[in-house]
């Protein structure tokens, strides 16, 4: 599975990706800091986890966002 990355700046992407692969192995990843780049000068906190397999869902990993963009 490759991850839609492009939105994030300041190697958001390859965090993301890593995270996504830990969490698709049903480990804890760390949560991911990143900017969104599409919309502005925007801070996110990206929580994953994996998801339980349910048969005919593609659903792998929940991604859960938090801005952070006040915090920063």
């Amino acid at each position: 599975m490759r991850p839609r990355a492009e939105p994030l700046g300041e190697g958001g992407g390859e965090k993301l990706a890593a995270a996504i692969a830990e969490a698709g192995a049903h480990r804890s990843p760390e949560p991911v800091d990143a900017l969104l780049t599409a919309e502005g000068d925007h801070a996110v906190r990206l929580y994953l986890s994996g998801s339980e397999m349910s048969a005919g869902s593609p659903e792998q990993v929940n991604v859960y966002a938090l801005d952070m963009t006040d915090q920063r």
